[in-house]
């Protein structure tokens, strides 16, 4: 569970409960573990997903903290009751008020049975942007900058605002590849675009406004 606002800085935090202490009703004593943000006012915690994304076995964690334009990976073996500035990776924006780590997403992308990270922007460039890494399946297996991207999926023109807002993976055509799912939900544009996973192999750039593919 994320929380944006934690502490006297507001740093934000994420906090985990033991799969076998959930209950009805919980309060701070079911809380097995907390992981606190780094930077005041980050809003660490405003987009969580999990997977096996370091490449042991296991669960790991992806933490977007979206005011300081970062993304945190924390493998399961790190996650205790630490601060963010323990995280195994951490992946910054690029560009002021790049809102990176809007939203974060979990999925074999390329298809190479690595688990793959997406990661939304929406204060990048006119409308936002998500961008894509690849797991090279190293201990350390994702870039520490937006700039080196596998893929950028980018917007241009007045049909985007906020995209990246939301992000969803799945096999939505039931095609056994994974699909990317990109939410704008600005009440003025609210848009839903759908990547089937054969979008994206052999691709570096996409951009929704001009329909180039690159």
């Amino acid at each position: 569970m994320g929380s944006t606002s934690s502490g006297s800085g507001d740093e934000g935090e994420v906090i985990i409960f033991d799969g076998s202490s959930l209950q009805t009703t919980m309060d701070s004593t079911n809380i097995d573990t907390t992981i606190t943000g780094d930077e005041d006012n980050g809003f660490f915690g405003t987009s969580l997903a999990t997977g096996n994304i370091i490449g042991d076995s296991g669960i790991d964690l992806l933490v977007g903290a979206s005011q300081q334009g970062t993304a945190y990976v924390i493998d399961k073996n790190t996650i205790g009751s630490i601060t963010a500035d323990n995280a195994d990776i951490v992946m910054s924006g690029v560009g002021l008020n790049n809102r990176f780590g809007r939203s974060v997403g979990i999925g074999d992308f390329d298809g190479d049975g690595d688990q793959d990270i997406a990661v939304g922007a929406t204060g990048v460039t006119t409308g936002g942007a998500t961008y894509i890494f690849y797991n090279i399946g190293t201990a350390t297996p994702f870039p520490s900058s937006a700039s080196s991207a596998d893929v950028t999926i980018a917007t241009s023109g007045s049909d985007f605002i906020d995209f990246g807002a939301e992000i969803a993976t799945g096999d939505f055509d039931k095609d056994s590849k994974t699909d990317l799912a990109i939410a704008d939900n600005n009440d003025d544009s609210n848009i839903v675009i759908i990547i089937l996973g054969e979008g994206l192999t052999g691709v570096s750039d996409i951009n929704l406004g001009t329909g180039a593919v690159s």
